[in-house]
């Protein structure tokens, strides 16, 4: 059992994972990273990541919990975008930066934002091209980028623009400059 495709690998990796104390085993461990972990809930990490040049081989792969694998997954996808967003919002429950200057109006194709693409990742200026309330997806045009993204529709994630005189396009712009220059 070498690679990451054997079909018993989960469970291989699992005997390897630390035992909780008072704890049925075969369902309960402490997870790579020492968070604790159902076994339905273990997903299949690669340590250094396949983007990074991690290989697929046992030494570079440990179990983890679904939520703190996704977190620490560098893709988001169609499929996973939800939960990655839920396993977002679940570290920062309480984090200010949920909760701050929330945009209330109803988001419409043409809103000029201040967007997060995540909620791990600092708001961007960015335009609201097209909504997909029905699949909680937003099309996102950032700022200096020629390619949309899509953002989960969660209001947490859309800002109120930066108050002030100037117009909304030269206030994300001078909020992106800001967040660049404070780096």
């Amino acid at each position: 059992m070498e690679k990451y495709n054997d079909p018993g690998l989960k469970q291989f990796l699992w005997k390897k994972c630390k035992s909780i104390p008072g704890k049925n085993p075969n369902i309960w461990r402490y997870d790579g990273m020492g968070y604790v972990c159902h076994y339905e809930d273990a997903r299949i990490d690669h340590i250094v990541s396949q983007a990074n040049s991690g290989n697929d081989y046992i030494d570079n792969l440990q179990i983890l919990r679904w939520d703190i694998n996704l977190l620490k997954s560098n893709l988001i996808t169609d499929e996973n975008r939800e939960m990655h967003h839920k396993a977002c919002i679940a570290k920062l429950k309480d984090h200010d930066s949920l909760k701050n200057n929330v945009y209330t109006k109803k988001i419409k194709v043409g809103d000029e934002l201040l967007i997060k693409k995540s909620p791990l990742i600092d708001e961007m200026p960015g335009k609201i091209i097209n909504i997909d309330r029905n699949n909680k997806k937003v099309e996102v045009l950032f700022e200096n980028r020629k390619v949309p993204d899509i953002v989960f529709l969660d209001k947490r994630l859309f800002k109120n623009p930066v108050s002030g005189t100037r117009s909304t396009r030269n206030q994300l712009r001078r909020s992106a400059r800001i967040s660049r220059n404070s780096l």
